[in-house]
């Protein structure tokens, strides 16, 4: 619609195709905020267990959730300030219509006969007027220094957390955001090449743009775009100059090998680790259960202690000390299951504690008596551990001794086995 008027759109709203006159004439682009997600602990056998719209980080070993209306940014950490991105959408806005020439703050596009204006913080750019990149952004260079860890990678050289290894990239080459192990994980310095406008009078053919400060028409040269600088200044145009791609260097992985094998990298806190043996699970690896112990069968000993010499495998009657020996075993439940489709005869006890007569065992204490206990906790998911308990009195006869532990086991096809466990040999002394 040709109105014959000057218009303008409020500050940071765009001009639109509908009708100037029209409750759409202006709109203000869509645009994205970001934030922080809420967290809280999981909670269940393995603490993974999530309430109601948050999500288990394995990493950080916590339940994450964004606030409503927003979602989680794929390439950024739950504990990021930046892991939530909500989007606002595109408002619209009716323009203000002002008669005759166009004021301050506008200008007129003889295109269209009509008075434009770019929003707060924006140049024209050579673009059509009509167009969405007909003004752009002023964003000025933020730069920031590095922060240097002692102990990690040696000067020039920097650590990606995704492998592990110490990279470099080629001299005179910068880093790129994509991947460290492709072809473009370096980006060569160029510098920008600028030069001046050609300007033309009259009418604007193709290859030339209109420029409303001197109400001439320029061109750049060959392979060259128009900057937004002054269009009768050197640097009114830049050279297309394509990017230059290179490959890094990867070197050792940060100190962790040199240790010995077992030792590993986390990468969430650059440090190294080692389970001593046993196998790195999912779990945090600063927490208690990060590493899982070395498969065991039933009636298998679960107190390392014993694993000790024989003379040091010593317990005084005289001062009442108390033997402690732990099994892995099934549920005590398990003996009112069935065998072979009959009902398993209840067992006579849980534990013997016996003597060493000098020919045979001879069993003097079980779970029927008043010094022994026998004790059963669930650890993990499925894994029974069995404790027994022997108090020693000033009466207890010297000599040499042994622990056993009756149970059974049920396995996943609800088959249910008779097992029994032992402990080494153990001394009762004065």
């Amino acid at each position: 619609m040709i109105t014959g008027a000057c218009w303008s759109c409020p500050s940071g709203y765009n001009r639109t195709i509908f009708a100037v006159n029209g409750s759409a004439a202006c709109e203000r682009p869509a645009y994205s905020s970001f934030g922080s997600a809420s967290s809280t602990a999981g909670t269940g056998i393995f603490g993974t267990d999530c309430p109601s719209g948050y999500v288990y980080d394995f990493g950080l070993g916590r339940c994450y959730r964004c606030p409503s209306g927003s979602a989680k940014v794929i390439f950024q950490a739950w504990n990021s300030s930046s892991a939530c991105e909500t989007v606002h959408p595109a408002v619209f806005s009716s323009a203000t219509r002002y008669d005759g020439l166009c004021p301050n703050g506008q200008f007129l596009d003889i295109g269209t006969g009509y008075c434009w204006t770019c929003p707060a913080g924006y140049n024209r750019t050579i673009f059509g007027i009509g167009t969405a990149t007909a003004c752009e952004k002023v964003i000025p260079a933020v730069f920031s220094s590095a922060t240097r860890y002692d102990g990690l990678c040696p000067n020039g050289q920097f650590l990606d957390i995704g492998t592990g290894y110490c990279w470099t990239c080629p001299a005179g080459y910068n880093r790129t955001i994509f991947g460290i192990g492709t072809a473009t994980a370096c980006e060569k310095v160029i510098p920008a090449v600028l030069s001046s406008a050609t300007r033309y009078g009259g009418l604007c053919p193709i290859g030339e743009f209109w420029d409303i400060g001197t109400g001439y028409c320029w061109s750049c040269p060959a392979g060259y775009n128009r900057t937004v600088l002054g269009v009768q200044t050197a640097s009114a145009c830049e050279k297309v100059i394509p990017t230059v791609s290179a490959r890094a260097s990867r070197f050792g992985k940060y100190l962790c090998e040199e240790r010995g094998t077992g030792w590993f990298l986390d990468i969430f806190r650059d440090e190294c680790w080692s389970c001593n043996g046993w196998i790195r699970n999912l779990n945090p690896v600063d927490s208690p259960e990060a590493c899982t112990g070395p498969l065991v069968a039933f009636g298998d000993l679960a107190d390392p202690l014993w694993l000790h010499e024989v003379n040091a495998r010593q317990y005084s009657r005289g001062q009442s000390e108390v033997v402690i020996v732990s099994f892995w075993g099934g549920h005590p439940k398990n003996v009112f299951g069935t065998i072979n489709n009959r009902m398993l005869d209840a067992l006579p006890t849980f534990l013997e504690v016996q003597l060493w007569d000098g020919a045979q065992w001879e069993t003097v204490r079980t779970d029927a008596d008043w010094d022994t206990t026998f004790e059963w906790n669930r650890i993990g998911a499925a894994a029974s551990l069995l404790t027994v308990t022997w108090d020693l009195r000033p009466d207890t006869k010297l000599g040499a001794y042994r622990i056993l532990h009756h149970g059974f086991s049920l396995d996943a096809s609800s088959k249910i086995t008779p097992y029994q466990g032992e402990s080494p040999v153990f001394q009762v002394v004065p």
